[in-house]
């Protein structure tokens, strides 16, 4: 979706922020409205809401050398108030969900946008992770599935809710996202770059 996003803005000539906006748009709707199609379900909705609302929140908000935290605070304690709804009972759990991602979780991510959170996000370590963590997003349920379609042809009988288990998953969906970095992002990405810069000195 971010892909096709960014293809037809280029096509369209138009701000690739624009289909991002419609995208989250779309997400709201398939979650508050319940849609359960094969690729377009509350799942898939509410990556579209929080992946592109993201995506806005880094270029307009986190990018900048200021920032406003009282937005930032007004943002957690409204959302917190609505998810919680001690004032508006009326909230409903799509709603919630919407704003979690929309709104909530951004502005939570926000407010460790602070010179010292800097350093420590900025060390090898949690670069690396936060490198691969696109590929994690992406195969995360694939890898999860395949662990699934194992353990059931092979007759295991697993406790897929316990602690143990879920640290193994998650480990296993990191190692997996790595080799994929590494393996195929890494190697398209440099050819991009390389198709792009023999682009421009051809013009």
């Amino acid at each position: 979706m971010l892909y096709f996003c960014i293809w037809l803005a280029k096509r369209l000539n138009i701000k690739s922020e624009y289909l991002y906006i419609a995208v989250i748009t779309l997400g709201m709707v398939i979650i508050v409205r319940e849609i359960s199609w094969s690729i377009f379900c509350v799942k898939t909705g509410r990556g579209f809401v929080s992946f592109f609302s993201g995506i806005l929140w880094e270029k307009y908000y986190y990018s900048g050398k200021k920032k406003n935290i009282w937005i930032t605070v007004f943002v957690i304690i409204t959302t917190a108030l609505m998810a919680l709804s001690p004032l508006t009972g009326a909230a409903e759990g799509g709603v919630v969900s919407v704003f979690l991602g929309l709104a909530y979780f951004p502005a939570l991510i926000g407010c460790f946008k602070t010179d010292g959170m800097e350093r420590i996000f900025s060390g090898k370590l949690i670069s690396q992770m936060a490198a691969v963590s696109f590929e994690a997003y992406i195969w995360h349920s694939a890898v999860y599935m395949i662990l699934l379609i194992l353990l059931a042809t092979n007759g295991f009988a697993v406790n897929l809710n316990s602690f143990g288990m879920m640290v193994f998953v998650a480990a296993l969906v990191e190692i997996f996202a790595v080799a994929m970095y590494y393996l195929v992002e890494r190697p398209i990405r440099r050819r991009l770059k390389s198709k792009q810069e023999k682009t421009a000195c051809m013009n």
